[in-house]
């Protein structure tokens, strides 16, 4: 893997540019991945993840961007250039899988799932949002039964472990593996954002664009900057 030097930046209309200054390269065919080990659970009802990814090559592999995968499996994935959060134990407890196509190996495309089970309309208890938009065309369209616990913040999952950039049973596995740069990672345990809380629209661009995290990130929570010097929480290098 290889830390970029990159890429993107805020608007700034107040306060100075928000700048995302690295970002993590995940080569497929050399297996790189991260993993972070969990050694207690945290809330499996509600939660947010906000990520920015960009494709290096557009096909139709399956990649994984982050998650759980085990015979449980919890991820996001980009398949066939569409863009699928998936859990699956038994059932399909979440399947999303989008009717939007992701052709544009030049573009940043900022994600974030929004988990909260406690919501009383099934489609409340999970979100997706796409550069800072709610998808809601779906090929395929399942959610989570009331107060569903799942499988992210589980530690008795796959002795707790999560991956960033690879998965499935073995984070060695090339076929499973993520061609391209993940940036700004954020991990909120405990609360359901959306995604004015990572980014906002530019002032002189219309365009979306990060923003830094200003909440918390309750007890299992993480930032990953993939920064040389930063704090990049308890994920490590596997592989």
């Amino acid at each position: 893997m290889t830390i970029s030097k990159n890429i993107l930046a805020g608007s700034g209309a107040v306060e100075p540019a928000y700048e995302i200054e690295q970002s993590l390269m995940f080569e497929k065919t050399q297996g790189h991945g991260l993993r972070r080990t969990e050694t207690s659970s945290g809330n499996r009802r509600t939660w947010t993840l906000s990520c920015w990814i960009k494709q290096a090559t557009v096909d139709n592999t399956a990649f994984m961007i982050w998650g759980q995968a085990v015979s449980n499996m919890h991820f996001l994935t980009m398949q066939s250039q569409i863009l699928v959060w998936n859990e699956y134990s038994g059932p399909n407890n979440i399947r999303l899988v989008t009717n939007r196509i992701f052709r544009d190996p030049s573009a940043w495309y900022h994600i974030v799932l929004r988990l909260d089970t406690t919501q009383a309309t099934a489609s409340d208890r999970a979100k997706m949002y796409v550069n800072g938009v709610r998808e809601t065309s779906f090929s395929i369209e399942v959610y989570p039964s009331q107060n569903h616990e799942g499988m992210i913040n589980n530690h008795t999952v796959n002795s707790g472990h999560n991956y960033v950039g690879n998965g499935h049973f073995n984070i060695n596995q090339t076929g499973y593996g993520f061609n391209g740069y993940i940036a700004e990672m954020n991990f909120i345990d405990g609360t359901a954002l959306d995604p004015s809380s990572f980014g906002e629209t530019s002032s002189t661009t219309g365009q979306w664009v990060p923003k830094k995290y200003e909440g918390s990130y309750g007890s299992k929570g993480y930032y990953l900057p993939f920064s040389k010097n930063g704090n990049g929480g308890s994920a490590y290098l596997d592989g």
